[in-house]
């Protein structure tokens, strides 16, 4: 993995894959008060969305073979995505709580507006 851009692009190596085949990896970048030391903006993912991902990879990879190994990264998974959107509703002064991380929090919808878990949405990160 290279850094591209601190924080936003992230240049991810590909296995069995030509020499110097790659894959770029962009997070959303902002700019304005909440975003400090942020000189562009830019569209891209969130690290809710790209857990999602990896949970939904490694329930994959458990169908292929169970490993009980696999549970406990999900339950990691889980708790990384709910903590990441506590964050984020806290921060947009929205009361949260965290959970049971057996649930299966990856798949409550989110708001197609801010990204955010629509059970925590209440249109303030909206701007």
């Amino acid at each position: 993995m290279k850094i591209l851009d601190p924080g936003h692009i992230f240049d991810l190596h590909i296995l069995d894959a030509p020499p110097n085949k790659s894959f770029l990896l962009h997070f959303v970048k902002r700019q304005g008060e909440k975003y400090p030391g942020n000189k562009n903006s830019f569209p891209g993912t969130t690290s809710q969305e790209v857990i999602r991902a990896l949970i939904a990879r490694q329930k994959y990879v458990d169908q292929q073979i169970h490993f009980p190994h696999n549970d406990t990264i999900i339950r990691a998974l889980r708790s990384a995505l709910i903590t990441l959107e506590a964050r984020a509703a806290e921060a947009a002064g929205i009361i949260a709580w965290i959970g049971d991380v057996s649930v299966s929090i990856e798949d409550w919808p989110i708001c197609e507006r801010c990204g955010h878990l629509q059970a925590w949405c209440d249109g303030s990160r909206h701007g």
